[in-house]
């Protein structure tokens, strides 16, 4: 993992000494003094601020540059420094130098800047070197003591005017034995050959030549190191370019000893770490580059055939984090990578990247992969395999720990935004069992998964597990998943986020070919309380525009085709006549929210499209062609939606075929709720309708106005409200063209009406027989006598009694029209009286059975009171 970068903020910087002045000698014949120890030092101390208090102790690199920006270092040095608690620390530059700082640095006279970085961090502003104390002194560079060049006899001055040396000032020889000429090295060497010493004053050939800028061995190079300082390498390669195909260390490998070997095990680079114990590594590579192409570490293999590999690598320690190969990248952008592998070798077993980890315990991995960049394509672990046939895969990862959460491949995706996958696989292959991703777990017991992958990402087809089959025929899929446990599941996805359209699993297929599914689920089993496809959700989501349902469902399927017959976004079937046994069932436990057991949908406007469709074909059971159960107290047990806007479309549709079935039943056990509901939000066309026969002929139907049509006869057993009342049939004078149609007529009593006519005997009397109920139905009489053909007069001479009573005429042989009318006073009418006048209720006051009569809005109907007052569950918003 990549250490922390602190940014360093300078404070102070002093120049204690610039460098050690070495004065060139008046004459070889001078005399010879002592030699003189240098009183200046070549160092330079420098006090600066690290932004935040590392761990102790750090590496920190200083560069000094003739620019405040660009250009190449002048001289480079690294020392490992100690930060006190407030940040603060001093160094002295040149001290890990042999020599100190050089000379030449400062030769030209020029200003000069520094540059500092810490742990690998990116280097800060750079800060100009300013002058102190002994640099002052470097003025004394254009003179000799203090005394400037112009004062001094030159030697062309002396050769023109040569003085007579006295004799005495000639010198000994043995003070001319002790002044000695330069002498060169001996030995010889050959063209292009890096010398070397091989001996204090001789050169001869080494093992290393140089051609232009590339550098060869004539043997094997090796290094060891057997420091235990932290970032201590045996051998380093470090890439400092920001940008460019760079990478720390290449390998490659056509041989182990001969050219284009395909020998077993034959590596670019191989790295074995055996150490029991720490947080370790076979090989590790670091990259900050964010051009395309570059590595941390890059391995290339380029053998046809043999089991190979680009960078292989091997660990023995069970201690967390341990890695056979790490690669971490660590540049926020860029189409990069930790580790890259690549291999162009179709033998079985070969691969780009291989890793495997043979410890039984521990949180370790056969391969870790890790990314912070949200980039499109950027990926933890990234595995292709570019050939369309065979039995291959991009990425292949396997396990037998039978541990909680075992995992052949597991991928994380961290980021929260983006079309992120944990784990994303894709091939083109048609070849039967060809996979974008595979994953198997052989293990028979514990919480262990072929494939796993999570993510918390809310963007929209953001996924844990991204399978993707490109492949137009065949029985190939986008995710596979199997197993042979009894308590298993083949394929299990979760989303735990609160909120969004997820999915706990989701599948996706283009193929036409018969049986394609966008998610495939096949149980086994015969027994069982066992799913084909098994999807669940906690979520309570807010209604989903413009559909206006929610889009949180335990299972979602989508079949996108407008024309096609016999096809669907969901599709179950069982064999089973067991209790409760279902094609496809649907559960939403949660008790608040409007939300579904089972939610469908159909865009159709072909004949006979449906939003959900349930058959149950058995002849015998009470089975089920459809069943929907929801908890929740503002939920659907089954909600269908068909929003094409045109074609013979059906929001849900139940079908039996059994002699005693039932194709859709609506059912209530609470008090007071109601069973069945329809409503139609557009205010026009139907809101219930009737067919019946093979020819669908309508038999009842309800419109959007509250109209209705029976056809066969209506048995009403309680009370008939109505704002009016008539009957209507075929004008018989004119049935072809006309209606006749008559009112009601209408009492403020529950009155029974009876009438005919009679004819007076001989002495005018005449008795009128009433039917044998008449008084157990009746009471509160009233009569009405009409005399027919004559003037006569009639009365009531008996009223009624034991049913019947009797009429007088004043003349024999006059025919009598009468009537009579009763109050009923049956129980039910007891019972159930009708109140002639009464105040509206509470909730009623203010609204009309019809507001248009009084100049009020369709609002202030007494049915759309009723409708806020009870709080219907409606159908979704689209069709309000």
């Amino acid at each position: 993992m990549r250490t922390p970068a602190f940014p360093i903020l300078p404070f102070a910087l002093t120049v204690i000494a610039l460098l050690s002045l070495s004065l060139p000698s008046l004459s070889q014949t001078a005399q010879t003094s002592a030699p003189v120890t240098p009183v200046v030092p070549q160092l330079v101390k420098f006090d600066g601020i690290a932004a935040a208090r590392p761990s102790n102790p750090v590496e920190a690199v200083f560069r000094i540059y003739l620019e405040p920006e660009g250009g190449e270092a002048l001289w480079t040095e690294s020392q490992r420094i100690a930060v006190a608690a407030d940040g603060k620390y001093s160094v002295l530059l040149g001290a890990a130098s042999e020599g100190g700082l050089p000379q030449s640095v400062f030769a030209a006279g020029q200003a000069r800047w520094l540059g500092v970085s810490i742990e690998g961090s990116p280097e800060q502003p750079r800060v100009p070197l300013a002058s102190a104390a002994y640099a002052l002194k470097a003025a004394d560079a254009e003179t000799l003591a203090g005394v400037p060049a112009a004062e001094f006899v030159t030697r062309s001055q002396l050769r023109a005017n040569p003085p007579s040396a006295p004799a005495s000032n000639a010198l000994s020889a043995k003070e001319q034995g002790a002044i000695k000429p330069n002498t060169a090295p001996s030995g010889s060497g050959t063209a292009n050959t890096i010398p070397l010493w091989t001996s204090a004053s001789t050169l001869g050939n080494s093992a290393l030549t140089q051609s232009g800028a590339s550098i060869a061995a004539a043997g094997s190079i090796s290094a060891q190191s057997s420091s235990t300082a932290m970032n201590a390498a045996a051998v380093n390669g470090t890439s400092k370019a920001a940008t460019g195909q760079v990478a720390g260390v290449i390998g490659m490998a056509n041989s182990t000893g001969v050219a284009a070997s395909t020998t077993v095990s034959a590596a670019g680079v191989y790295g074995v770490e055996n150490a029991a114990t720490g947080i370790v590594s076979g090989i590790a590579g670091v990259a900050g580059s964010t051009t395309t192409g570059a590595a941390g570490v890059f391995g290339f293999q380029s053998a046809k055939t043999g089991q190979v590999y680009g960078v292989s690598g091997d660990t023995d320690t069970p201690t967390a984090s341990a890695a056979g190969v790490w690669g971490h990248e660590g540049s926020g952008t860029g189409a990069v990578f930790g580790v890259l592998g690549g291999t162009a070798s179709s033998t079985e077993g070969a691969a780009g990247v291989h890793g495997n980890e043979g410890s039984a315990t521990g949180v370790v991995s056969g391969v870790s992969g890790a990314t912070n960049s949200s980039t499109d394509g950027a990926a933890g672990v990234n595995g292709h395999e570019g050939s369309s046939t065979g039995w291959v895969h991009g990425v292949v990862g396997g396990t037998i720990s039978s541990t909680a959460g075992a995992a052949g491949v597991l991928g994380t995706e961290g980021s929260s935004t983006g079309a992120v996958y944990g784990v994303s696989g894709s091939t083109g292959s048609t070849t039967i069992y060809a996979a974008g991703v595979s994953g198997n777990e052989t293990a028979t017991t514990g919480q262990v998964s072929g494939v796993a992958g999570s993510t918390g990402s809310t963007t929209a087809s953001a996924a844990g597990v991204s399978g993707y089959e490109s492949a137009k025929t065949g029985a190939v899929y986008g995710v596979v998943g199997s197993t042979i446990s009894t308590s298993g599941i083949g394929v299990q996805g979760n989303n735990w986020a609160p909120s969004g359209q997820v999915s706990g699993a989701s599948g996706f297929a283009s193929s036409p070919t018969y049986n394609a599914a966008g998610v495939s689920g096949w149980e086994n089993a015969t027994t069982g309380a066992v799913w084909g496809v098994s999807g669940g959700t906690l979520s309570t989501g807010a209604v989903v525009a413009p559909y206006g349902w929610q889009g949180a469902a335990g299972v979602n399927g989508w079949e996108g085709n407008t024309t096609a017959p016999q096809v669907a976004g969901v599709r179950g079937s069982t064999p089973s006549t067991g209790t409760g046994a279902a094609g496809v069932y649907g559960w939403e436990y949660s008790t608040t929210g409007d939300v579904y057991g089972v939610s469908g949908r159909s865009d159709s406007a072909s004949t006979g499209a449906v939003g959900v469709y349930g058959i149950a074909t058995a002849a015998t059971g009470k089975t089920n062609g459809l069943l929907g159960v929801s908890q929740s107290t503002g939920g659907y047990g089954v909600s269908g939606t068909a929003t094409a806007k045109t074609g013979s479309t059906i929001g849900v549709f139940g079908l039996s075929e059994s002699t005693t079935g039932v194709g859709v039943q609506a059912k209530t056990s609470a008090a007071g709720a109601t069973a069945g509901q329809f409503i139609n939000a557009a205010g026009s066309g139907l809101v219930l309708e009737g067919l019946s026969g093979a020819t669908s002929a309508k038999v009842f139907s309800v419109d959007a106005k509250g109209n209705g049509i029976f056809a066969g006869n209506l048995d009403v057993t309680g009370k008939l409200t109505k704002g009016s009342g008539s009957f209507k049939i075929d004008d018989p004078l004119d049935p072809a063209n006309k209606y006749l149609s008559h009112s009601f007529v209408e009492s403020p009593d529950m009155m029974n009406v009876y009438n005919g006519n009679i004819t007076t005997d001989r002495r005018g009397l005449a008795t009128v027989t009433l039917p044998d109920y008449f008084e157990a139905l009746n009471r509160d009489f009233r009569y009405q006598l009409t005399v027919i053909g004559q003037f006569a007069q009639a009365i009531v001479a008996t009223k009624i009694a034991k049913n019947r009573f009797v009429i007088r005429t004043s003349k024999p042989g006059v025919e009598v029209s009468w009537q009579i009318t009763g109050i009923r006073q049956d129980a039910y009418a007891n019972a159930n009286r009708i109140p002639v006048e009464e105040d509206k209720p509470e909730d009623e006051r203010g609204y009309y059975l019809h507001p248009e009569l009084f100049n009020q809005p369709a609002d202030k109907s007494i049915a759309a009171a009723r409708q806020t007052q009870s709080d219907p569950k409606t159908l979704p918003a689209s069709s309000r």
